[in-house]
């Protein structure tokens, strides 16, 4: 994948991420099921919802501004990139990359990419994830049908979800470092909200730092469930690690490829 070199970190985290979603299936334990071919999947789509996931973030409070008037407070920054994307493409012709498609096809894309982006929304996070186990990993699933459009943008919407918060399936060293580039965005919020008179949201007190039980919380609650259902499903690329090889005994392992960037 070819990257401009002066694209912000966090740009080139959830691109990398994800194309190494998209990497061949793992071989081990669970038996991998079959993947889509050819034109099934939307790479394009994928690719663009993780980018435009990455439009800059103010780091203000999100129920506290304008946007989510304008958005009803319903995934208020998702619906702005989503719509700042959009925006972007529509304001000058050279950035229009989507020439070749006919009104029907673009249509198409234009939908994929959004329902990709707002499914980052972390208040979706639990629907996503049970439907995505129901179809694929429940007992009595009927698994993934590639030919059905629905299923295959749920296999999107969970794979940019991955790259999205794949932070602790980085290497250590990579994971400590966005882990603290993250808490210092929380503790930026819970000065302002100490500033404007409000209560401080929880995580956010740099007083009162609590980073390993935020980082407890959120690999247990969020990115294991994630990471465990899409390798369940066959779809995770890399090796399956068992915990007796684990380099560091004692430790949890994800069953997770280790994640560039």
């Amino acid at each position: 994948m070819l990257l401009d070199p002066n694209l912000p970190p966090h740009v080139v985290s959830g691109l990398r991420a994800l194309a190494t979603l998209l990497s061949p299936p793992s071989h081990g334990p669970p038996q991998p099921r079959p993947r889509p071919g050819g034109a099934s999947v939307s790479l394009a789509d994928f690719n663009c919802g993780s980018d435009t996931e990455e439009i800059p973030y103010t780091g203000e409070r999100p129920s506290a501004l304008p946007k989510a008037v304008l958005y009803n407070d319903r995934s208020v920054l998702e619906n702005y990139h989503a719509a700042s994307a959009w925006t972007l493409f529509l304001s000058e012709s050279k950035f229009n990359f989507l020439v070749h498609l006919d009104k029907a096809e673009f249509k198409r894309f234009r939908f994929l990419v959004i329902e990709c982006i707002l499914a980052t929304d972390l208040k979706r996070h639990f629907e996503i994830l049970a439907e995505f186990n129901a179809k694929a990993n429940d007992t009595d699933a009927p698994g993934i049908d590639w030919n059905n459009e629905t299923d295959r943008l749920l296999v999107m919407e969970m794979a940019i979800k991955l790259a999205d918060i794949n932070g602790p399936c980085k290497r250590h060293d990579i994971h400590v470092q966005w882990t603290f580039r993250i808490a210092e965005e929380f503790y930026e919020q819970g000065d302002e909200e100490a500033t404007l008179g409000m209560q401080v949201s929880p995580f956010m007190d740099r007083c009162n730092p609590q980073l390993a039980k935020l980082q407890e919380s959120f690999i247990n609650h969020l990115v294991a469930p994630l990471c465990n259902a899409y390798g369940e499903a066959g779809l995770l690329p890399g090796h399956w690690v068992e915990a007796s090889d684990s380099e560091d005994e004692g430790k949890q392992r994800l069953p997770c490829p280790s994640l560039p960037y």
